[in-house]
């Protein structure tokens, strides 16, 4: 299973294309919006598999994954540049 993990991640890397985060334009046009309506604000805890992605610690939210093994996290290969996110958070609130 590591095996396929780290053969998939170099796949993924190698195939990788930027991808501009804040560009909505094309949202914007179908009168989309970025914001959730509706729904509840689970507790902290809850969903301890859930991932957060971002460039940096500061930076905005910028892709969510699903944490699959202590130490690996299952998202799209355009969420990670240069095979790293700048930072990680798991099951949190993400602030």
């Amino acid at each position: 299973m590591k095996l396929f993990v780290a053969i998939a991640a170099v796949v993924a890397t190698v195939f990788a294309q930027d991808f501009n985060f804040t560009d909505d334009s094309e949202s914007q046009e179908r009168g989309a919006s970025l914001r959730v309506v509706g729904g509840n604000e689970a507790p902290v805890g809850q969903y301890t598999w859930t991932v957060n992605l971002r460039r940096s610690a500061g930076g905005s939210s910028s892709c969510g994954g699903t944490l699959i093994a202590p130490n690996y996290v299952l998202t799209a290969a355009h969420c990670v540049a240069n095979g790293k996110p700048g930072f990680v958070a798991v099951g949190t609130h993400y602030t």
